[in-house]
């Protein structure tokens, strides 16, 4: 799972001493670095509708106008692009501070397809329907009940777990590069159904800046053990430590021997530093548990 890769790199930075950001809620004040930023949604053909919601909300709460960057895959027409740069074109002069003109960019995820693999999860999800709707009449409760399990084998085999991995893979190991060749320090990563309620009492990427810090995060918990299962990340991550050198801290040790949940950030609202995000050893970290198949 993303959030559970997403505490495992986070708690790699700590391994290393690099200061982790506390939580954004405390007020500081506001800085203006908006070359040094940016915000990196990964937007699906289907969800332009929400990602204009998400980006009225960055309008009207957001201190400071940082670049945007909206990356698709080749699934999203060049008709519907236009269309949300129209939209941000309607609401930009009434920004917090008002958006200049191209602050919002589309760019096409180099390297992946994220949009193959939801268009095949697309075609699963159909044919699954179709089935259930056959009338039972026509055909035997057993055989329906049959078909609809190997449907949603194939769906979480052929396209679920792949387009999740794609996505994961994007995030842990293409953002980052992309951001490092742009000369970002930071990168803010916002879901499409993300939303800001409120004007933020301070831009927080000048926050980070300041703190020479790694990571900063909205919301922490817990993951449910029967969706992430600890018995099966921590000794990825016990070996991963050992082929590489890593001393884990006192109290990372006492919680991987302990076996407990795993420690999960809401990632749909995160900033990364993309120096420390974009070092080899932690996209290897990162890629290493997408390969694994029973996370």
């Amino acid at each position: 799972m993303l959030p559970t890769m997403a505490c495992i790199i986070v708690c790699l930075s700590i391994w290393v001493s690099i200061a982790v950001a506390e939580n954004l809620q405390s007020e500081t004040p506001v800085g203006d670095h908006p070359r040094s930023a940016a915000v990196f949604y990964l937007v699906a053909p289907d969800k332009t509708d929400e990602l204009k919601e998400s980006l009225e909300s960055l309008c009207r709460y957001m201190v400071v106008a940082y670049p945007i960057v909206l990356f698709r895959g080749s699934a999203m027409t060049a008709q519907s692009q236009q269309g949300v740069l129209r939209y941000v074109d309607t609401i930009a002069s009434r920004c917090k501070s008002p958006w200049p003109s191209g602050i919002v960019q589309w760019s096409q995820v180099p390297g992946i397809d994220p949009d193959r693999k939801l268009n095949l999860k697309t075609f699963f999800r159909s044919e699954r329907e179709s089935l259930l709707s056959t009338d039972a009449s026509e055909l035997e409760d057993m055989v329906v009940r049959r078909k609809t399990r190997s449907l949603f084998r194939r769906e979480s085999q052929s396209s679920g777990t792949q387009d999740y991995n794609s996505m994961i893979e994007f995030w842990v190991k293409i953002a980052p590069k992309i951001a490092q060749d742009r000369g970002y320090k930071y990168v803010m990563r916002l879901d499409t159904d993300s939303v800001l309620l409120s004007t933020l009492a301070h831009d927080p990427f000048a926050r980070l800046s300041r703190m020479d810090a790694t990571y900063a995060y909205r919301a922490f918990c817990y993951e449910n053990p029967d969706i992430s299962k600890p018995d099966k990340v921590w000794p990825v991550l016990v070996s991963y430590m050992g082929r590489h050198g890593i001393k884990p801290s006192s109290g990372l040790q006492a919680q991987i021997a302990q076996g407990g949940p795993l420690p999960m950030f809401y990632t749909n609202f995160e900033i990364l530093n993309v120096s420390f995000f974009a070092r080899p050893e932690v996209v290897l970290l990162g890629t290493t548990f997408i390969h694994q198949p029973d996370i």
